[in-house]
């Protein structure tokens, strides 16, 4: 219960400082008469249904598709040291497991993508990212994590839409936990 609690303090922080600056970049106070707003400048726009489909499965599938080539150049390189992020996840509990797959997915888009993307570009805001996934201690993990950034943030700088981006990565992440038996 106390990591679950961790989690919160840190994925809200994730939510509320983006949501702070931009406040001060468009001049207006942090409040729920204007978090309509300043969501939107995160990303939070409306999309067809029909658009919102193809743009999640066009990110879907390009992240699986990088993954599988991540996958080839590790085994060849010799490079793959995975198992210290399932090692990380062998103690985590059912309600870990779905906060992290709910939640993980939905603060990391805002924050790097809806956030940092616009303001640091494509390669900084994917760094940020590979660097919050180093507590795994995986080098692979590190640059998969940067790949996969510099994926996500494309699409959402093409799309210009951060819901596509969330489903994917939530979905993402499911499959990956299915895949490693976790």
């Amino acid at each position: 219960m106390k990591k679950i609690f961790s989690f919160l303090f840190f994925h809200a922080a994730l939510v509320l400082i983006p949501l702070f600056f931009v406040a001060k970049e468009k001049n207006t106070k942090l409040s729920f008469k204007t978090a309509k707003t300043l969501f939107g400048e995160l990303g939070f726009r409306k999309i067809e249904l029909g658009q919102f489909i193809e743009k999640t499965i066009v990110i879907l599938f390009s992240l699986f598709g990088l993954l599988i080539v991540l996958g080839i150049v590790f085994t060849i390189t010799g490079f793959n040291d995975l198992e210290k992020v399932e090692q990380a996840f062998s103690g985590v509990t059912a309600l870990q497991i779905a906060y992290l797959f709910f939640v993980g997915g939905i603060v990391e888009e805002i924050f790097f993508r809806g956030y940092l993307v616009p303001r640091a570009g494509i390669y900084w805001s994917s760094l940020v990212f590979a660097f919050f996934h180093i507590g795994y201690f995986s080098i692979a993990e590190f640059a998969s994590a940067f790949v996969l950034g510099l994926v996500l943030a494309y699409f959402f700088q093409k799309n210009q839409n951060i819901f596509p981006n969330i489903i994917a990565h939530q979905g993402f992440n499911f499959l990956i936990f299915l895949a490693q038996g976790v």
